[in-house]
């Protein structure tokens, strides 16, 4: 039964790829302001400068993934939980180095079999709601394609995997990622 719920999760992601982005926004803090309870609890980075971040990869905890991304999934998805967060922080990374290297077939294949996981898991923890899922996949996906160059690398990123020929993850796979959801 899980083998045909993974085929499920690839058609979950081609369906929040194939999603319109749409701009996002970040936040400008100044370093003497207080942190946040959200802030500390997910060890998240200062804001960078928003017009810096349009142009440039600000990543200062080097962790992947680009801070005004981080600090959108962390600030949007807290009430989801600590696990959503992180699943989310991963696809999205997974997403990030795709588009920055999108002429490599080899990362976008297994990039791709990754996020399978990922969105396997997001689809247990929350009982097979597609809707529920894409809502958070096509939310981050704002984020990572937040200005014209990077919504041409992410639909770069998409005609390159398009055609192609993918392995739905195993069900052991998708266990070891997300064992809690499976208990």
């Amino acid at each position: 039964m899980l083998k045909l719920k993974a085929a499920f999760f690839l058609s979950v992601l081609a369906l929040a790829a194939c999603s319109g982005s749409k701009s996002g926004s970040t936040n400008d803090s100044k370093p003497d302001e207080p942190r946040t309870e959200i802030e500390v609890k997910y060890n998240l980075p200062p804001a960078p400068d928003a017009e810096l971040a349009k142009t440039e990869i600000v990543d200062t905890n080097n962790d992947g993934l680009r801070d005004e991304v981080e600090r959108g999934i962390a600030l949007s998805l807290d009430e989801e939980g600590e696990d959503v967060v992180a699943l989310v922080k991963e696809a999205a990374t997974l997403d990030q180095s795709a588009m920055e290297d999108y002429d490599n077939k080899d990362l976008l294949i297994r990039s791709n079999h990754k996020q399978s996981i990922v969105i396997a898991c997001l689809m247990e923890k929350y009982d097979y709601d597609l809707e529920k899922v894409t809502e958070i996949l096509n939310a981050t996906d704002v984020l990572l394609a937040d200005t014209e160059e990077r919504q041409n690398q992410n639909e770069a990123v998409q005609e390159s995997l398009s055609g192609g020929v993918y392995f739905s993850p195993s069900d052991e796979e998708i266990e070891k990622h997300c064992p809690q959801y499976f208990q």
